[in-house]
């Protein structure tokens, strides 16, 4: 598996991180876009490891993925590809057994720096936030520089870690929660 090096700030404003982005050179590569992601647990819930297909707008990909430390940097591993129908390929994987722990959506402008994706993301029930994806450590903390920001404010791991944060929600719970939009967010946070 790939090692996904990725920084989060939370939370951002995203008026003026798009004109930061843009005074860096940064280029927007996708406009915000609402995503939908299922999600369907590899393993038991002990083992922080799953299946996505998430439909990017563009592109769907399917990935895998595994939280080997969910508090630094390099800490989640991955494999991706992409495929060309996301209904097949949830109706595929569902057709092999695989059971649907979650759908997912939230809306995620994309921009391009320096070879790497930085994306602007607003979830349901959160306040937006910006993730900083780069080859390795050394590169993203070039672009958090380069874009103005601190590493010591820089956040990790999975969008689960945001909401129990915000919301005391343990981590268990919230990848039960089967059906997170920004329609149900209201009756499931209460906000």
């Amino acid at each position: 598996m790939k090692t996904e090096f990725e920084a989060k700030f939370f939370p951002i404003n995203k008026d003026i991180f798009r004109k930061v982005l843009s005074n860096a050179g940064a280029k927007l590569k996708q406009k915000e876009t609402r995503m939908r992601r299922v999600i369907y647990q590899l393993g038991d819930n002990s083992i922080r490891k799953w299946l996505r297909v998430r439909d990017e707008g563009q592109n769907t990909t399917i990935t895998i993925k595994e939280i080997v430390n969910p508090t630094a940097i390099d800490g989640i591993r991955e494999i991706e590809i992409k495929t060309d129908d996301f209904i097949k390929t949830c109706n595929l994987f569902e057709s092999m057994g695989l059971q649907l722990t979650s759908y997912q959506e939230n809306d995620r402008e994309t921009w391009e720096l320096d070879n790497s994706m930085i994306t602007l993301d607003t979830w349901p029930g959160l306040d937006p936030i910006l993730e900083i994806e780069g080859d390795s450590i050394d590169h993203v903390k070039q672009l958090i520089q380069k874009l103005h920001l601190d590493f010591k404010d820089a956040i990790f791991g999975s969008i689960d870690m945001l909401y129990k944060d915000k919301y005391g929600i343990s981590l268990h719970d919230f990848n039960n929660i089967k059906h997170l939009s920004f329609d149900t967010a209201k009756q499931i946070f209460g906000k």
